[in-house]
């Protein structure tokens, strides 16, 4: 029996790294081609640095959410054992 609130499959986590992944491929396979672009080549770099830097600042905002769940975690925990005791 599934718990109240609890769904089951694939968390937001797991598609945030899915989007990561996929942006950072992304943006390797325009750094590959942009040279075969002549003057939109510049162009397509840039925003291929922009998609990257979109992947970093997601990974960096998914690393902070679980810093703070540990964070919180921890600190509930120590409350709940001041209580007990």
């Amino acid at each position: 029996m599934k718990a109240l609130g609890k769904e089951s499959g694939p968390s937001a986590a797991f598609y945030a790294h899915v989007l990561v992944a996929a942006a950072l491929a992304t943006a390797a396979f325009m750094l590959a081609t942009a040279a075969d672009l002549g003057a939109l080549g510049p162009l397509v770099i840039a925003e291929a640095f922009y998609l990257a830097a979109f992947a970093v600042l997601v990974e960096v905002g998914l690393a902070g959410r679980a810093a703070l769940v540990a964070a919180t975690r921890a600190i509930s925990r120590r409350a709940n054992a001041k209580s007990e005791a």
